[in-house]
């Protein structure tokens, strides 16, 4: 695909915004993006950790969120897609026990599709979260976390990346990218609604 990271990440969100089961595409879509930033060596000495199989899994599995970096075997960063969920109090408190039981952790955050409901008891409630736990919270839109983790990038580097995000997405549908993406669910409707807005 002859297209800029702008274009890329436009046909990603149009996918994302379209398909059946937009939350479970949107995780895919933030795990494939540090999957393309781990191939370029821009996640330093830290490692993607495999996405978990099962929406409701994460408490089962000791994750913290639904993509993490790992270093050493330890994570160090958490997010979670929140598609269609802009009001985050529950997710807050949830992170909370999660936080408590991985001190390790430096930052967690999650991604909402559309912009964060950034009210007062929100705002509240992360800063009293990360005076508690000591850990930095975030709550971005998609784009706002794009532009943050892509910021220090040259526009020769992000067109790069765009395109290898784009592959790792189509790869990760395709079950071509089982040791980091064992999705288990059927994807062929995926794929094809990714191949008909590339198209």
């Amino acid at each position: 695909v002859d297209k800029n990271f702008e274009e890329i990440k436009g046909l990603i969100v149009r996918f994302f915004n379209t398909t059946d089961y937009s939350a479970r595409a949107f995780e895919v879509a933030m795990h494939s993006f540090y999957q393309a930033m781990a191939e370029m060596h821009m996640l330093g000495d830290a490692e993607v950790v495999p996405m978990s199989q099962m929406r409701s899994a994460n408490k089962k599995h000791g994750n913290v969120g639904d993509i993490e970096l790992t270093e050493n075997g330890i994570i160090i960063e958490s997010w979670d897609a929140k598609y269609g969920k802009p009001y985050l109090r529950d997710e807050l408190d949830e992170l909370r026990d999660k936080l408590l039981t991985h001190p390790e952790v430096k930052i967690a955050g999650f991604v909402c599709d559309a912009a964060v409901d950034l009210r007062k008891d929100i705002i509240n409630r992360k800063n009293d979260l990360e005076a508690e736990t000591g850990v930095e919270i975030h709550l971005f839109s998609f784009d706002e976390w794009i532009a943050i983790e892509t910021s220090e990038l040259t526009f020769e580097q992000k067109n790069i990346l765009g395109q290898k995000w784009l592959v790792a997405m189509v790869e990760s549908f395709a079950q071509k990218r089982i040791n980091l993406a064992p999705i288990d669910e059927p994807c062929d409707a995926w794929i094809n609604d990714l191949i008909s807005i590339m198209s």
